[in-house]
């Protein structure tokens, strides 16, 4: 999906936010050319706890 966003849809920056206990998600990111920019603490109130938000970005380089 990323490369077809890149290729055919001419966007040039993609970004996904995950939440802080979801290190699977993170890690599919990673391996697929994702960087995190940031994190934002305390994102998200979920199930009566804060979590913090990861934010990933891949940039289209062509």
């Amino acid at each position: 999906m990323t490369e077809i966003a890149f290729s055919e849809m001419g966007f040039k920056k993609l970004f996904a936010p995950v939440l802080e206990p979801n290190r699977a998600s993170m890690r599919v990111l990673e391996k697929n050319g994702y960087l995190l920019e940031g994190v934002l603490r305390k994102e998200c109130f979920k199930g009566g706890h804060y979590f913090d938000g990861y934010y990933y970005a891949r940039l289209c380089l062509s």
